[in-house]
């Protein structure tokens, strides 16, 4: 199944794939994005986005259909940065809760710096946003699955419940963890706790000895 990173996905403009680097296309991107950090998503318009990017409402309309699909854009791009650190270190010399901290930093430093996005594309419960969000956790989800299962082969972390299943609920903890913050929800953590908090709640989930009687994986056998 393609990622939301994967070079396969369709592009979301009306442009052919040559022009990627098309410098009006990527002005309409980078004027929503502006435009996202003082307005919400739905409150913008065509003419807004256009006006912001500099260009004409038809000239917005020769580069994409909708201003949906410039948000889809810009999550796109979102998604290629985060590629980049999506699969967790997995060094056996090295010490796991100093590898968590340097993945889980990379995350939340590719997230916090497009925080206008995310926060656009949480609160719209459109299909195709969530999918391309999803895409996302799932690409996540199967790199931190992998590390997990290795660290438990390698003896490092004990057996316990299915590694899907950890990191499904690993990622997805994470992931409301860090949009509580980026919205200001009550309660949220800081951000410069942000990282400290998950890590120690990872290393916890993954590392910790299940407790004497109460193992997770006896746990799970008796479910």
């Amino acid at each position: 199944m393609a990622t939301a990173h994967d070079p396969s996905t369709p592009r979301r403009g009306r442009r052919p794939a040559q022009s990627v680097g098309d410098a009006r296309e990527q002005a309409i991107m980078a004027g929503l994005e502006r435009l996202l950090q003082s307005q919400t998503f739905a409150e913008l318009s065509i003419d807004d986005i256009a006006r912001g990017s500099g260009i004409s409402r038809s000239g917005f309309y020769f580069y994409f259909p909708s201003k949906t699909s410039v948000l889809l854009a810009l999550l796109d791009a979102l998604a290629a940065e985060a590629s980049t650190v999506l699969d967790p270190p997995s060094d056996a010399t090295g010490d796991p809760r100093s590898q968590w901290h340097t993945w889980l930093t990379g995350i939340w430093t590719i997230f916090s710096a497009r925080v206008a996005v995310v926060r656009a594309c949480v609160a719209l419960a459109d299909p195709e946003v969530r999918a391309a969000w999803s895409a996302i956790m799932t690409a996540w989800g199967e790199g931190v699955e992998r590390v997990v299962t290795a660290e438990r082969a390698a003896g490092r972390a004990p057996v316990g419940i299915p590694a899907q299943d950890l990191a499904t609920a690993l990622i997805y903890l994470s992931e409301r963890t860090m949009i509580a913050t980026f919205v200001g929800d009550d309660p949220h953590i800081a951000p410069d706790r942000v990282v400290d908090t998950l890590v120690h709640i990872w290393m916890q989930s993954i590392y910790a000895p299940p407790s004497r009687g109460n193992s997770a994986a006896a746990l799970w056998a008796n479910r």
